[in-house]
């Protein structure tokens, strides 16, 4: 079991990391297809949210695969997919 220091430590390093992801420069990727799509049956499940990860995946022309943007939302709409572009 965890001390809730040690809690604390790992999230705000998960924190960080996450940001760190979510504001790097992706101007160099040269992205073929853009893939939208959203998980929802694993958060359901443990969490018992109708909530889900909306996930951005390009294929870049070297065919490698990245992910671009992960954000929170309910369905994958147009409005939860501009709302999560902005957080």
């Amino acid at each position: 079991m965890l001390s809730k220091t040690a809690v604390s430590e790992v999230t705000e390093i998960l924190n960080d990391e996450f940001e760190a992801f979510q504001n790097r420069d992706l101007s160099s990727l040269r992205v073929e297809y853009l893939f939208l799509d959203a998980v929802y049956e694993g958060i359901q499940r443990l969490t018992g949210l109708d909530r889900g990860i909306l996930c951005a995946l390009g294929i870049l022309r070297d065919r490698r695969k990245v992910l671009i943007h992960l954000a929170v939302g309910n369905k994958e709409s147009y409005q939860d997919w501009l709302i999560g572009s902005l957080s």
